[in-house]
């Protein structure tokens, strides 16, 4: 995934190209409004990236928690019903079988690493965003981008690069749209700041 100044989505990849060319912006601007404009970039990307990890993490923790409550009930009404009537105890056999199968697979389909990885993902996008709020303020306050700006914007992204290598490998291109739309309505490109020179 990767939100870039004109607007567009690509991959991880075509963002680190982006990021390699910020020389070769289609823009008349100076090499620090170029940085600016970088950071204005990935602080979009960043809330985009945020909101797409939440609503991942919900669904698996949403489906995690709705298998542990189906498991749970369904082995407590197997126990309880297991000496009742032939017909009950068999209908008692084949949820109690469900619900093992469920407790089963979980490991399988690797929920809880999911979970993990959503919940480092949204974690890491919410920190960048921060992060970068504070540097472009920084550099706001200082009117120029200093060599001790550059080295936090060079950490900003190094942590990105790291984040980006957890990405989903396929995202939900509908979903993504959504949360361009809301980033874009949230933070329009023509509101955020650049320096004079």
């Amino acid at each position: 995934m990767a939100f870039c100044h004109y607007g567009c989505l690509g991959s991880s990849n075509e963002m680190a190209n982006q990021d390699a060319e910020v020389a070769n912006l289609p823009y008349d601007y100076t090499q620090q409004q170029a940085e600016v404009v970088r950071l204005h970039d990935r602080y979009r990307r960043c809330l985009m990236d945020q909101k797409y990890y939440a609503y991942r993490l919900s669904k698996y923790q949403r489906w995690d928690t709705g298998t542990n409550l189906f498991a749970g009930v369904a082995m407590i009404f197997s126990l309880v019903t297991r000496n009742a009537s032939a017909w009950l105890s068999d209908v008692s056999f084949a949820v109690g079988l469900v619900a093992a199968l469920v407790f089963i697979g979980k490991p399988i389909f690797k929920v809880s690493e999911q979970i993990e990885r959503y919940t480092t993902l949204h974690c890491g996008y919410a920190d960048l965003f921060h992060r970068v709020e504070v540097l472009v303020a920084d550099i706001r306050n200082a009117g120029h981008v200093s060599r001790e700006h550059r080295q936090r914007i060079d950490e900003i992204f190094d942590r990105s690069g790291t984040l980006a290598l957890r990405e989903d490998t396929s995202v939900n291109m509908k979903r993504l749209e959504k949360f361009k739309a809301e980033v874009e309505r949230a933070i329009p490109t023509e509101t955020l700041w650049l320096p004079s020179k």
